[in-house]
């Protein structure tokens, strides 16, 4: 063998021991990038080469741009390549936040209140009105969970439900006896009075939570979420009357005054929800709940006073209620 030819033959054996000993990616075109890989996630592969000038370069390639890559002369694929070797530890996103807005309906009976209404003399058809704008509020969530595994995920659930109700009713208190210095003028004449009452409730709730997750398909485009949470709940109701709006009842002036009633429970909610994935990082999705709490102390406020009362069984207020929305939320 000739000098030359063995300069050569050592050339080739000293290329191809360095290519065997650094990474390789291949493309979907099968074209090839002799590199070292840094990092891979499941969305994109971090990897360094030399340029013209000999000097490190740090790039990027889409994981969807890769048909298969090897570290170490182990080779891996993508879900756009066919396996031929060794499979790497399937990587996934450990973050998730997510928002959510829909609706939601109130599942108790209210038939004390409505008893107390019928009491005031107020039609059943404005008191069915009453609790239908009642029962139908409107949801707000959002979410912050951490992946323990692909599978299982831990977090913490908050959430707002809000509804106002409106009625307009005549208030009837019987006779009202007139009297001049002299007595009694021996004549009475019934007593009533147009009240506009307008009424607010919010239920916040805010407590750890647990999710369960699974894909539905090879290509990871859509997944099913069970997610299960117990925690606090907070309850506040705005009532108002018209401004300077007053009884006079049997010689005494009664104000209407507005009242603010509060309340603190436990509370709990499970929730089914299913996510479509437009891109790695972002998903849509249609949820679907149900959430339990009723409320056995109340605190009531006007201008003037305060008291905390205690609610027999009987009249706990109960605002659990089933919800439906929509979410987006954001992986990484």
């Amino acid at each position: 063998m000739s000098k030359q030819k063995a300069i050569t033959v050592l050339i080739l054996i000293i290329s191809f021991l360095h290519a065997k000993g650094q990474d390789k990616i291949i493309t979907l075109q099968n074209d090839t990038v002799f590199c070292r890989i840094i990092s891979i996630t499941p969305t994109h592969i971090q990897y360094q080469q030399k340029d013209d000038k000999q000097n490190t370069v740090g790039k990027f390639i889409s994981i969807e741009q890769v048909r298969e890559y090897s570290t170490r002369s182990e080779l891996h694929t993508t879900s756009h390549g066919t396996c031929i070797g060794k499979q790497p530890k399937d990587p996934f996103d450990r973050w998730r936040i997510g928002i959510q807005g829909g609706g939601a309906y109130l599942l108790s009976s209210f038939s004390n209140m409505e008893k107390n209404m019928q009491s005031l003399g107020i039609s059943q058809s404005k008191i069915d009105n009453y609790c239908k704008q009642l029962r139908n509020g409107m949801y707000f969530g959002a979410d912050v969970h951490y992946f323990i595994t692909s599978f299982l995920g831990v977090g913490v659930n908050y959430s707002l439900f809000a509804t106002s109700t409106q009625i307009d009713y005549i208030l009837g208190l019987g006779y009202y006896d007139y009297y001049v210095s002299q007595g009694y003028l021996g004549y009475s004449i019934p007593s009533y009075y147009p009240i506009s009452e307008k009424d607010k409730y919010y239920v916040n709730y805010i407590g750890p939570s647990v999710v369960f997750r699974h894909w539905l398909d090879n290509n990871r485009k859509f997944r099913l979420n069970e997610e299960l949470s117990v925690g606090y709940t907070r309850y506040r109701e705005e009532d108002r009357f018209n401004p300077y709006l007053y009884i006079n009842t049997y010689q005494d002036i009664t104000f209407l005054n507005n009242l603010l009633i509060e309340g603190n429970a436990l509370g709990g909610s499970i929730r089914l929800s299913f996510e479509y994935y437009p891109m790695p990082r972002l998903s849509v999705g249609a949820n679907a709940g149900a959430f339990l709490t009723a409320f056995k102390t109340m605190k009531i406020s006007t201008k003037n006073m305060s008291e905390t009362q205690a609610l027999d069984a009987d009249n706990h207020i109960n605002m659990s209620r089933i919800d439906y929305s929509l979410a987006i939320r954001f992986h990484f």
